[in-house]
């Protein structure tokens, strides 16, 4: 198992190649339950730049969100190591 801390794109590589691990997520990163499928929004007038940046109709949730409306026995805790003041443990959910 791998620990990626907070790098996403780690997490995408080993989640691509099947492997196991966890990951530390800010309770306030933003997060899509089904593909949010962005797209370029038609241009509306011939003038000015053309659109270029990506948009979604789709509404994110906060992480902090999502795991409140987890149930208590979908969480475990893990121990990942002995620190300066004790074992350092993580809840987690799959």
């Amino acid at each position: 198992m791998a620990a990626t801390g907070n790098l996403p794109l780690a997490a995408r590589e080993l989640d691509g190649e099947g492997e196991s691990f966890f990951a530390e997520v800010h309770s306030d990163q933003a997060i899509y339950l089904q593909d949010p499928a962005p797209t370029v929004v038609a241009r509306r007038s011939s003038k000015g730049r053309a659109p270029r940046r990506l948009q979604t109709t789709a509404v994110p949730m906060t992480v902090a969100e999502w795991a409140a409306l987890q149930s208590a026995s979908a969480w475990g805790r893990l121990s990942i190591r002995d620190g300066e003041k004790g074992e350092v443990r993580a809840d987690y959910l799959t």
